[in-house]
């Protein structure tokens, strides 16, 4: 029997599952006791008709990862990543929220205290971007671990004129490690002086964060992925 395993799809989930699960039923077929060949092989043109569909949804399969978008990585937290990323607490505009950002084998991780005292509110990592991101980059990715709390992804952007001047969207950790899926056109913008979806190359920086509630912070990221 053969084993088939399949590797990650961004843009064709749906077909890839498809198409496993045929070769999967063809592979069941083959070997069902309860069809009138019993527990051996089918009969020859039977297996002929099995395999040939086994091979096309096979070609099929390999076709869909070729047409796939690859994502490209933004963020892996290697070694040099501490020097790309800079903690900023809400200390900056009088707030009392308190935090600090590692980076270990697993990812970055967030941890701290987030109190709306003080008209503050937040703790966050961010990234700054030269070149912003690719044109054609229409979400983000973002593999996570946390404590079931609500975290948040800010983009700036060569728009902003003040430091509040952003687009957000936001996500759940929970505590099995998983992937999160942020399309660009879900991000809101802070204010209407920004344009009403993000352009991607004009991003200039990337921030998460634990943001605008009390309550203790706890956030794994393993990588941040462009797609």
């Amino acid at each position: 029997m053969w084993l088939i395993k399949a590797r990650r799809f961004r843009q064709s989930d749906e077909l890839a599952l498809w198409l496993l699960w045929h070769v999967r039923a063809v592979q069941m077929v083959l070997c069902a006791p309860h069809l009138p060949w019993g527990s051996g092989a089918p009969p020859k043109e039977k297996q002929k008709g099995l395999y040939m569909r086994v091979w096309i949804c096979t070609m099929m399969l390999c076709a869909s990862a070729a047409m796939a978008e690859p994502a490209t990585m933004i963020e892996r937290f290697d070694a040099g990543a501490g020097e790309r990323w800079r903690y900023i607490g809400d200390n900056v505009m009088g707030g009392v929220s308190s935090g600090q950002a590692q980076i270990g084998a697993q990812g970055l991780h967030l941890t701290g205290q987030v109190s709306t005292d003080n008209n503050g509110g937040f703790i966050q990592v961010r990234r700054e971007f030269e070149d912003g991101l690719d044109a054609d980059v229409s979400a983000l990715v973002l593999r996570v671990r946390g404590n079931g709390e609500r975290y948040t992804v800010f983009l700036r952007t060569r728009q902003a004129r003040l430091p509040w001047h952003n687009y957000k969207a936001s996500f759940v950790a929970g505590s099995a490690w998983s992937e999160v899926r942020l399309e660009l056109s879900a991000f809101e913008r802070s204010t209407s002086v920004l344009p009403a979806t993000v352009s991607p190359e004009d991003v200039k920086s990337i921030g998460l964060a634990a943001y605008g509630a009390d309550y203790e912070a706890d956030l794994w990221v393993g990588r941040v992925e462009a797609e």
